[in-house]
């Protein structure tokens, strides 16, 4: 039996008393897993920063680049349609999958979720009903009801079919620019997390790719890796995709000499990063400029 202490359970409680109330559930919930108070009149940590922005802004923009299929009309419209993964399908449920229809190889995953990703090696060998079941079960997911991240609100869940990014590594790296005000400041690679591993590697750079001794928590350092051969071109990328925003964190492939897109993200985390030593949440929260965004509770 497993037995719950006091704390636990009254975070619990607060946390289905304050369901329908935004700013209480969040302030309930970093209580609870930073383990400090969250300061909304003067946030100073990137993770405090963050659910400010989740409580008090609002940005119509952040809702288009969080769905997978209008994102690419956002990368399209700054010039950079070269780097979308080809796409082959859109679904919107489970039972309009046609495999035959499809490549041998591909990525199939919902469209509103960070969650819900199939990578398909090979079509004749999967399980389909697996496969059906992990989008399905995404599909009937919504982030906001779990983290109140507003932008994932109002989305329509669909399935999109794109191409698989091979790689001859045994991993495929996932670079993750973290921009503030059209600007790159920092760097993190995520290693095995494209393959949908939970216990992915996590290695931090800065701009320049010098090797920063960070780690997230519930994730281990992979270990320096040599600097992508593209690495300026993906910078401009980066920066020229978060110019709209006081911050984005904007997610990149670099493989078999091509860049590719991954995704837009502006509430990394969903603001409940653990980063150690905790003086690198207070280093990225000091780029993360809350004083150009107008306060709206539109949402």
């Amino acid at each position: 039996m497993i037995k719950l202490n006091k704390k636990t359970i009254e975070y619990a409680i607060k946390k289905r008393i304050y369901r329908n109330d935004d700013k209480k559930y969040i302030m309930n919930e970093f209580k609870y897993v930073m383990g400090y108070s969250l300061n909304l009149e003067n946030p100073i940590t990137f993770n405090e920063k963050i659910n400010w922005v989740k409580i008090n802004y609002y940005n119509p923009l952040y809702e288009k680049c969080s769905d997978k299929i209008l994102v690419r009309d956002y990368i399209k419209e700054k010039g950079y349609e070269n780097i979308l993964p080809k796409l082959y399908k859109i679904y919107q449920n489970v039972d309009e999958i046609n495999i035959e229809e499809l490549p041998k190889k591909f990525v199939i995953k919902t469209t509103h979720s960070s969650g819900g990703v199939v990578v398909v090696q090979n079509k004749n060998k999967i399980d389909l009903n697996q496969m059906k079941s992990v989008l399905e079960d995404s599909l009937k997911t919504n982030l906001y009801e779990k983290g109140k991240e507003w932008q994932y609100k109002n989305l329509k869940p669909q399935i999109i079919v794109e191409e698989l990014i091979e790689t001859k590594e045994k991993e495929l790296n996932d670079y993750k620019l973290f921009c503030f005000d059209g600007k790159v400041k920092y760097i993190y690679v995520a290693h095995g997390i494209a393959s949908g591993a939970s216990d992915y590697c996590i290695d931090f750079y800065d701009a320049e790719w010098n090797y920063i001794k960070v780690s997230r928590e519930g994730h281990k350092n992979y270990g320096p890796i040599k600097k992508p051969e593209k690495l300026e071109e993906m910078i401009k990328i980066a920066e020229d995709l978060s110019k709209e925003f006081a911050h984005v964190r904007v997610d990149l492939y670099f493989e078999n000499n091509k860049i590719y897109f991954g995704e837009l993200t502006f509430t990394t985390c969903n603001g409940f990063g653990k980063f150690h030593p905790k003086e690198f949440d207070y280093e990225l929260g000091k780029f993360f400029d809350l004083n150009k965004l107008k306060v709206t509770n539109q949402k």
